[in-house]
């Protein structure tokens, strides 16, 4: 197989114009039919791929959408990326992927980066949330989507996922299925989806008439001790709620080796919502329930925007709201 076929190297292989090439590859017209299928054979043969970024910067366009998250430590940005990468694949577009590290200075000679390759669109998952900082280089991009948690900003398109109805729901949900003790561990950030989910968890408390005990509500910024002081008391003072929820991944996974530290059983000794996907590869043989973020449909329906974009030159901004999925496991009433 040969690597880093260039365009060059596949004209001189079929003894035939780099021009010539370039129309069988495109599918234009201009060339005999039996000339695009040899070049077309030749080049899946020779597993030729085009270089998109040197066509980009000719024909002052491009198939390629750029991507910016903080950072690939967290599950959901990983299986982000991942599935942005697969989607783009099947549509015919490039993922260029940049990594900001919640950093604004970062973040923002990481857009100029993309601008160079003349993207189709730009799409952020930043938690920086420096709008006017990027302002004036997003409008230079045909089409910017911004992925929570940013909010609604001036025609940009974004997709938000409603943490809080999706958590309100999680918990409403256990109501229903015999649940009354209920406990939070939030983390205290500037980002708006913790709010949202710590909001969803007290609103579903508050409308289900259930106990707003303070030794179960925690929300603030908490380092393993922390949990780990505050799990023991519970369990040592016979105050263990019924169901905890964890608002994140870092959270979760702290909690779980707490409870494997304090050999508490879930769902046993007390039961265990979980946000992100980060906690999913433990629940074979610790059966949490989990709140999966939508990941496959907010890879569809950013790209389908950018394709949008290309299709009809639309300058509508779109705004869309997800629920985040339950995969639970409760007991029956």
């Amino acid at each position: 197989m040969t690597k880093n076929l260039t365009i060059n190297d596949l004209a001189n292989k079929l003894n035939l114009s780099i021009a010539t090439v370039s129309k069988a590859l495109s599918n234009k017209n201009g060339i005999a039919e039996a000339t695009k299928l040899h070049v077309l054979n030749t080049a899946k043969e020779l597993d030729y791929k085009p270089n998109y970024w040197a066509k980009s910067l000719v024909n002052h366009k491009s198939n390629i959408i750029g991507l910016l998250v903080p950072s690939l430590n967290e599950s959901f940005y990983r299986n982000l990326v991942d599935s942005f990468f697969a989607t783009a694949e099947s549509k015919g577009l490039n993922i260029l992927l940049f990594i900001t590290g919640n950093n604004q200075k970062i973040e923002h000679q990481q857009i100029l980066r993309v601008l160079s390759y003349n993207p189709q669109g730009i799409i952020l998952t930043s938690s920086t949330n420096d709008f006017e900082n990027h302002k004036v280089l997003l409008k230079k991009i045909p089409k910017v989507i911004f992925i929570d948690p940013y909010s609604k900003k001036d025609n940009f398109s974004s997709i938000q996922i409603n943490h809080a109805n999706s958590v309100y729901d999680a918990i409403d949900s256990s109501i229903k299925h015999g649940y009354e003790k209920f406990a939070c561990f939030c983390e205290e950030t500037n980002e708006l989806s913790e709010n949202q989910k710590f909001s969803g968890f007290i609103n579903a408390l508050i409308d289900n008439n259930k106990e707003l005990n303070p030794l179960w509500i925690n929300y603030g910024k908490f380092t393993f001790d922390d949990l780990f002081k505050i799990v023991k008391d519970l369990k040592k003072n016979n105050q263990l709620p019924e169901m905890i929820f964890a608002s994140n991944e870092k959270y979760s996974l702290k909690l779980h080796s707490i409870f494997n530290k304090l050999k508490l059983k879930v769902p046993e000794n007390v039961d265990f919502i979980c946000y992100d996907d980060g906690i999913e590869n433990l629940t074979y043989d610790f059966p949490y329930c989990v709140i999966k973020q939508p990941i496959a449909e907010i890879t569809e329906h950013a790209i389908d925007i950018v394709l949008e974009n290309v299709l009809s030159k639309s300058e509508i901004a779109l705004n869309i709201s997800l629920m985040s999925n339950k995969i639970f496991r409760l007991k029956p009433n």
